[in-house]
């Protein structure tokens, strides 16, 4: 036979004024205590849920562990908190938080639950609204690095384009100018580049464009910076590196381009000019000086290269 746990009625008007569930659970399970808030949990009177197996409630993948709950609290564990899921009498599952406890001398146990299932929703929630907005930082992140690219890249070649090439110069002649270190540039274009596309078409001109890349980039410093310029005119950025120095270089690009037969077209050339950074000049006035060097070396015959005197 269960045994009721009575209590005096002023003592359940104020269990009834409390949000959180309190029950009491005889050692078979059966409710023998419910106060209001466990009639609005779970959807059942207090005459209903009297007698009845709390366990009966539980979601059945929630059982086994309500069941070891329930065994260390009555083998003397002193308080313990645990949430599980239940099934109301219409349908809905609420999840709650119990702190729970066993009265030796009274031979039951006792509860007091907290509905958690508005806290769950909200948490999950805002967990969704998280993932959604990482999800849209990475996608607002990847957009915004493909347009970085886009505005600093040369789209046939993959080298940086002319603006990018230009803060990067800003950059090293400050760099350039606080440590008093040289700084060199190099500006080459390919020689009768409109004859290459009039004769063989402009596919075989992007081709040509794309190799003489190739052929510059692999022998580059990994400080040093090509950029397409504009059209067939191409441009080397030289950190700490002298005139002299950077004049060896164009030679040797010079070589690299010339000695080599391209494909369908056969020997191809180019003209380099070469100018030192010289301290508080502006960038415009060395790109000029390299321009200026550059035209000398179209003009001296084509496939040379001619070096700025200061």
């Amino acid at each position: 036979m269960t045994t009721k746990t009575t209590n005096r009625p002023w003592e359940n008007e104020v269990l009834d004024l409390l949000l959180d569930a309190v029950c009491i659970v005889d050692a078979d399970g059966r409710f023998t205590y419910v106060n209001g808030a466990c009639e609005t949990i779970f959807g059942y009177t207090r005459e209903e849920l009297i007698d009845k197996q709390m366990i009966d409630l539980v979601l059945p993948e929630d059982r086994e562990q309500t069941q070891q709950a329930a065994k260390k609290v009555m083998e003397g564990t002193p308080t313990l908190q645990f949430e599980n899921r239940y099934r109301r009498k219409d349908g809905r599952v609420v999840e709650l938080s119990w702190t729970a406890s066993w009265s030796q001398s009274l031979g039951v146990r006792i509860g007091v639950a907290r509905d958690m299932t508005e806290r769950k929703r909200a948490d999950e929630a805002l967990a969704d609204t998280k993932e959604q907005l990482e999800r849209s930082n990475r996608s607002l992140r990847e957009a915004n690095d493909m347009l970085q690219r886009l505005a600093t890249t040369d789209h046939l070649t993959g080298i940086e384009n002319r603006w990018s090439f230009e803060n990067r110069a800003e950059i090293e002649i400050s760099r350039a100018e606080r440590y008093g270190e040289h700084l060199s540039i190099v500006l080459f274009d390919i020689d009768h580049f409109k004859a290459i596309n009039d004769h063989f078409g402009h596919l075989v001109g992007d081709q040509i464009i794309i190799e003489i890349t190739n052929r510059v980039r692999r022998n580059l410093r990994v400080v040093d910076m090509l950029a397409r310029w504009g059209g067939e005119e191409f441009a080397v950025i030289l950190p700490n590196c002298r005139l002299s120095d950077a004049a060896l270089l164009a030679e040797k690009l010079r070589t690299l381009i010339a000695d080599e037969a391209f494909a369908d077209v056969g020997q191809v050339t180019s003209s380099f000019g070469v100018a030192e950074w010289a301290p508080r000049e502006s960038l415009d006035h060395w790109i000029k000086h390299a321009d200026d060097t550059l035209y000398a070396a179209k003009a001296a015959g084509r496939n040379a290269v001619c070096v700025h005197k200061a």
